[in-house]
């Protein structure tokens, strides 16, 4: 299998914050390059996430998306996914309008939102999750 390369890894992460600044979708990366593995996509990810952080777009939480069936259906995935959300990504419950300038493929999915007390470890990932839970709240994603 072919790897996809450093250099082609970056042109596809400025190709997606082109993306996103320009509101103009692009064909689907895994599409264009059907080597690329889920490693590889997480890494051009956390490389885009980095880029953001470095201009004061400073990391608000994380999520998981995808988890119903239906939804991994919908978009040929078998397995859900996950990012860090950023504050820009975070819509004031104030004024909570979302204009279509500010999307390119709209799409809602509802999601439950579970905020943690405190930071869940590795090692103690599968012992007591409900004690962490600050509080849940149902969510549009």
């Amino acid at each position: 299998m072919v790897k996809v390369s450093d250099s082609l890894a970056v042109q596809l992460s400025e190709k997606l914050q082109q993306a996103n600044k320009t509101k103009v979708q692009i064909e689907a990366p895994s599409k264009v390059y059907p080597e690329l593995t889920i490693k590889e996509a997480y890494s051009i990810q956390l490389y885009n996430i980095a880029e953001r952080v470095q201009k004061d777009n400073g990391i608000v939480g994380k999520k998981i998306g995808l988890t119903s069936k239906a939804m991994q259906d919908s978009l040929g995935v078998d397995e859900p996914d996950y990012g860090i959300l950023l504050e820009d990504m975070v819509i004031p419950s104030d004024n909570p309008v979302i204009k279509s300038d500010q999307v390119i493929q709209p799409r809602v999915e509802g999601e439950m939102a579970f905020i943690l007390k405190k930071r869940f470890r590795r090692p103690e990932c599968h012992g007591g999750r409900r004690a962490r839970r600050d509080r849940v709240y149902p969510r549009l994603h």
